[in-house]
């Protein structure tokens, strides 16, 4: 590729879909298949793994029996769900036949103040009215503040939008903000009606603003989860809720090592830290223990090197 060129997102994935076969491991990896138990035993940890269905295939599930278990399932997984006090907009019973047809006319609600909201904005046509309700704060406005006009002029267009919007809070007499779009920093919404159109508005100043909306997109960020992990199995790790996981909730434990619980690692943004420092020096560290784990043949044992793991810091040294 020329110097500097970056692969595309599909030359990636397919990169990744071929080097199983390549690297002679396609039996040894499932995709597109859901863990949804993982319980410890005896002799390790038993995984219940299922297969979702298709057109072309019935529902199927299997069991695996491992010895270790690597944890690599990020805090990114899921899209953090709105509040209690947005289910009238997501109720199906509220989507008669009129609304259907009516609520492509209506204002779209968009809640957050990062990258997905802005997809969301740039993503609607010309003349969507947009109310927009986002966080502000003036040393960490939002992370589209880093965006280069040149380099992200969509990004740096609804960032401005945003810092125009929470100047006019503070001298409401000129607003210069685009008509079809209204921000409201640092607000929130106190009332929905019941048929989930007419919301009423809390604004920093303390006024109390009603719109009426068509659909809403919640976008306040994503976030992990062990729910996956038996209850036993979720205490031992150190995660004592719904299984619910940050960036915060494991970074002191992996402080120590790794292996947060015996013959347990976790890698990756699980670890509360960067790609640089902990996911390959991870992948490795964990790879590293776990083979020195592995029973050996009494024919190994006479000629086998003595190999050193570095137990403790990042992980980031197998030596």
């Amino acid at each position: 590729m020329p110097y500097l060129n970056r692969p595309t997102r599909r030359e990636v994935a397919d990169y990744y879909g071929a080097y199983p076969r390549a690297a002679g491991i396609s039996s040894e990896v499932f995709s597109s298949v859901y863990a949804h138990r993982v319980n410890r035993t005896q002799s390790g940890f038993s995984v219940k793994v299922y297969r979702k269905p298709t057109s072309l295939r019935p529902q199927c599930g299997y069991t695996i029996h491992c010895k270790h278990l690597v944890l690599a399932t990020g805090i990114f997984t899921n899209v953090t769900p709105p509040p209690p006090i947005f289910l009238p907009l997501l109720n199906p019973a509220n989507n008669t036949l009129y609304q259907q047809q009516h609520v492509k006319a209506l204002p779209l609600l968009v809640v957050g103040s990062g990258f997905t909201a802005a997809d969301v904005i740039i993503s609607t046509p010309p003349n969507q009215k947009i109310i927009h309700i986002f966080k502000w704060n003036t040393t960490r406005p939002s992370p589209l503040k880093g965006c280069h006009s040149q380099a992200y002029p969509e990004y740096a267009s609804i960032y401005r939008r945003m810092k125009q919007s929470a100047a006019d809070s503070t001298s409401p007499a000129s607003p210069t903000t685009p008509s079809n779009y209204e921000g409201f920093p640092n607000a929130q919404v106190i009332a929905v009606s019941s048929d989930g159109r007419v919301i009423r508005i809390l604004t920093a100043d303390g006024d109390v603003l009603e719109r009426t909306i068509g659909t809403l997109s919640y976008c306040v960020g994503r976030r992990g989860s062990l729910e996956y992990l038996s209850a036993e199995l979720r205490k031992a790790v150190g995660v004592l809720d719904a299984g619910w996981v940050s960036a915060d909730t494991l970074r002191r434990r992996v402080e120590a090592d790794l292996e947060i619980t015996k013959n347990v690692w976790v890698v990756g943004s699980l670890t509360g830290d960067s790609l640089v420092r902990y996911a390959f020096g991870g992948c490795a560290y964990a790879a590293g223990r776990i083979m020195a784990d592995r029973e050996i043949p009494e024919d190994e044992l006479t000629t086998r090197e003595t190999t050193t793991v570095n137990r403790r810091g990042s992980g980031c040294m197998v030596s």
